[in-house]
């Protein structure tokens, strides 16, 4: 039973794989999707959680998270195999020497995208920063900078197909690590029928440690 519910799975996984290419899906996805949840309760992280992270927070990180109950979260998270749709990179935090006027570049629908932690973590359900404990400071800047360099991507590869020209979330960390120096599995776990790889694939990494886990992240406030 379980093998037929596998192989009926992988079908799926590979008609909606085929769906993402089509120009009504691409309408979808990009144009009315992106911020459409299938509930109107606001996602469930406080405020202490939020500062728990920042706190640990730095330059080089990657930040992983999902919205189980938004489209655009659960509809990766499916076709991917995986427990996060989402990944971005930290490239500065007010008060640096090189902070850049904002904290996390991301691919969102309309390609590179400048944003803050607060933003990841006010629309996500559960949020984990990633850190590769082997870089040295130097090329974490090198990695900050090749993210950065990414500014004018404007199009969001819904194909996941890897190279430059349209990125999709997890490929910005793939193509920023200009020495492929993270041991990252880019086979088709999912049966897409191409290479890729996932933010679960990020977090599944050996050559990356979890620093935070807003789900590990838990206190019992005075006035509750």
């Amino acid at each position: 039973m379980k093998m037929v519910l596998d192989l009926f799975l992988t079908k799926l996984r590979r008609i909606l794989a085929w769906y993402l290419t089509t120009k009504c899906n691409k309408w979808i996805l990009l144009k009315f999707m992106p911020g459409k949840r299938f509930t109107t309760k606001i996602p469930p992280l406080k405020g202490y959680k939020y500062h728990s992270g920042y706190e640990r927070l730095q330059p080089g990180d990657i930040v992983l998270c999902i919205d189980t109950k938004a489209y655009t979260g659960a509809s990766i998270k499916f076709i991917t195999k995986g427990v996060f749709s989402h990944a971005t990179v930290c490239v500065g935090k007010k008060g640096d020497k090189d902070y850049p006027g904002y904290e996390i570049a991301e691919i969102l629908s309309e390609g590179y995208t400048k944003s803050f932690f607060y933003d990841i973590v006010h629309e996500a359900s559960r949020v984990v920063i990633l850190r590769c404990p082997f870089w040295p400071e130097d090329y974490r800047k090198r990695f900050t900078l090749k993210v950065k360099s990414f500014e004018d991507v404007k199009i969001y590869d819904i194909e996941f197909k890897l190279g430059v020209k349209a990125l999709y979330c997890s490929e910005l960390v793939y193509q920023a690590d200009i020495e492929k120096t993270l041991v990252l599995n880019l086979e088709d776990f999912a049966g897409l029928g191409r290479p890729y790889i996932s933010p679960t694939g990020l977090y599944k990494s050996p050559s990356l440690e979890v620093i935070w886990d807003s789900d590990l992240c838990n206190l019992i406030l005075p006035w509750e």
